[in-house]
């Protein structure tokens, strides 16, 4: 199928250059589709376009960002009839690694313009009011995306997380979990608890758990025990 109208969220936050922007607009234009290109501010946040974009009803909603662009995105569109696209601009980029979505700009408008391209539904988490697409943590794997610098992130990308992991790992003290999944209480002592929609770490064949699968219905719980690098 091919997507008629098109509403694209650019994220400049998460470092897309304006020959990004001109590549996305052209290709576009050259598509036929009706479609518009918005830029996220401090008071406008992707969630909010987002849910802007869908009351116009597009067929195809563009996150243009990191995974924080795609999340708010998601949240703006949850109950609408419209897709999410994503062209990946941010550090990680999990979801578009998860999703089997191209980092380079032209070959995931290839794949978001192309007569093939497939729409498949994803499982969304929920705490209390917020969402998540990928996993929620308790514990070391919160404080790796709070503590990791964004200097160190600009130069080693993804694996900036894992040495935040090793450093602050060894001497974070471990914590007793309680939950109940499947209908069973259970308690566990680890580092961290890691609440899975995604096992994708956004390196390459890398997944905390092979089976983790975003659209079988399931959340999956992750306890570690401990930081080492074979851990």
């Amino acid at each position: 199928m091919r997507f008629g109208k098109i509403y694209v969220i650019v994220n400049p936050a998460s470092g897309q250059t304006e020959s990004d922007v001109g590549l996305i607009e052209e290709r576009l234009r050259e598509s036929g589709a009706e479609y518009r290109i918005v830029h996220t501010e401090p008071d406008r946040m992707p969630r909010d376009i987002g849910k802007e974009a869908a009351a116009g009803g597009p067929d195809l909603v563009v996150a243009v960002g990191g995974d924080g662009t795609v999340l708010g995105t998601a949240e703006g569109l949850i109950g609408t009839e419209a897709a999410l696209g994503v062209i990946p601009g941010g550090t990680a980029n999990v979801f578009a690694a998860e999703m089997e979505i191209p980092t380079d700009t032209a070959a995931a408008l290839d794949l978001l313009l192309g007569d093939e391209v497939e729409v498949k539904k994803v499982d969304v988490g929920v705490v209390g009011e917020e969402h998540f697409l990928l996993r929620v943590g308790i514990g070391l794997e919160a404080a790796m995306t709070v503590l990791t610098e964004p200097e160190l992130k600009s130069r080693f990308g993804v694996l900036a997380y894992l040495w935040t992991a090793l450093h602050y790992g060894r001497t974070t003290p471990q914590s007793a979990y309680t939950f109940t999944a499947d209908g069973q209480r259970r308690r566990m002592k680890g580092i961290t608890c890691v609440v899975c929609n995604s096992g994708n770490l956004g390196l390459p064949g890398v997944k905390l758990i092979p089976e983790i699968d975003p659209s079988d219905g399931y959340l999956n719980v992750v306890v570690f025990t401990q930081a080492s690098l074979r851990a």
